[in-house]
């Protein structure tokens, strides 16, 4: 779960295109695959969103391909993006 402690920024739940792959597989080729094209937001598909807003909290499965937004870099300081995330059964 993540719970946002501001407006900056959210989280993105991710498909990768080639692959169709949405949770983290158990292949090793593909886990390679996946790590090769993770920095490149070309090669991903976002199939959901939830936007920061302070006290939000969103849950969703850890094993799901997921990714901070914005891409690239959550800023600096008071324009960063801040979120408690904690892991849960």
């Amino acid at each position: 779960m993540m719970l946002y402690t501001s407006k900056i920024g959210g989280t993105a739940i991710m498909r990768h295109k080639e692959t169709g792959v949405m949770a983290a597989p158990q292949d090793q080729d593909l886990v390679d695959k996946l790590k090769l094209d993770s920095p490149d937001v070309d090669k991903w598909q976002i199939m959901e969103i939830a936007e920061a807003q302070p006290n939000r909290l969103a849950m969703f499965d850890a094993s799901l391909m997921h990714a901070a937004l914005p891409f690239g870099g959550s800023g600096e300081g008071v324009k960063s993006r801040t979120v408690y995330t904690r892991f849960v059964r």
